[in-house]
């Protein structure tokens, strides 16, 4: 309450390929870009506002792995609201999305809240956010996805992040050094079922035992991927700052499989893996680890 939340719905881009020719956007190089892993306890938040006071970059793309049920994942509420802003988060989501409302609030004067409904609030997420059904506002039942049904992604333009500092019960967001970006909200696969799940949650409604197999989860996260850089090169991004997909609680048996394989997953989509050089659209490409 306090603030109406004005549409900021000009910010918000939503991208969708589920094929090559779906990205048609001519390369702006003619080299590879750099290609780094970095691992950094403040996670892209800290990798990002390093690379950005180096001055050697423009626009800055940080991809967010998101939750495909609900817009904010536990930050937000049904009803709009917001809770659990905070920087001790263990999930990177709810990190990011902490830092981006409190430090744009800081900025900018505005209550959280009012940023959150005005950008990604119902943008996706399931249509009855408090119903039992698989029906998401992005046309995708995430319980029966194929591979390339995770390649989506939504661009939310003129966000601003803060320096993370300390750790565990210390961790903050240092609000006054902080650098401008577009985050990109990408959904890598849920596999981990579990049977006191209400039948309201939403990991519940997105789980897919069909993603149980590696091959098939591998190449989902690997269209999570392309979304987020196709997104990320359509929003004129010369700076790809990419968290780790599905390296959490999420990944069920494929947990550690999966870390190891990123490095190459992301290596083989820039050299055009999977029929678009994603190498020639980008300065430098960083993945980031938080902890080895």
């Amino acid at each position: 309450q306090g603030e109406a939340a004005t549409d900021d719905g000009a910010r918000l881009q939503h991208v969708r390929y589920r094929h090559p020719t779906d990205f048609d956007l001519p390369p702006p190089y003619d080299v590879m870009a750099r290609q780094d892993v970095a691992v950094d306890a403040g996670g892209v938040s800290n990798v990002g506002l390093f690379l950005y006071e180096t001055g050697a970059f423009t626009h800055i793309g940080v991809l967010v792995s998101a939750n495909p049920g609900f817009a904010g994942g536990g930050c937000g509420l049904s009803n709009g609201s917001v809770t659990s802003l905070r920087a001790d988060h263990r999930t990177q989501e709810e990190d990011l999305v902490s830092n981006w409302l409190l430090t744009e609030a800081y900025d900018t004067e505005r209550k959280p809240q009012a940023i959150y409904q005005s950008t990604v609030f119902r943008r996706w997420g399931m249509k009855n956010i408090d119903g039992s059904d698989t029906t998401t506002i992005q046309g995708v039942d995430y319980t029966k996805a194929t591979p390339k049904d995770h390649g989506d992604a939504y661009v939310v333009a003129g966000c601003r992040l803060g320096e993370v500092t300390g750790l565990g019960l210390e961790r903050r967001f240092a609000r006054l050094r902080g650098f401008p970006c577009s985050l990109v909200f990408a959904f890598a696969p849920n596999v981990n079922y579990s049977p006191a799940w209400r039948q309201t949650s939403v990991l519940r409604r997105t789980y897919n035992a069909s993603m149980g197999t590696y091959d098939r989860f591998v190449e989902a996260v690997t269209w999570a991927y392309f979304s987020a850089l196709g997104a990320m090169a359509t929003a004129g991004c010369d700076l790809a700052v990419l968290g780790a997909l599905s390296v959490g609680v999420n990944a069920g048996p494929h947990r550690v499989r999966i870390r190891e394989a990123l490095p190459a997953i992301i290596a083989n989509l820039l050299a055009g893996s999977h029929g678009v050089h994603f190498g020639l659209y980008f300065k430098r490409v960083v993945l980031v680890f938080t902890s080895t």
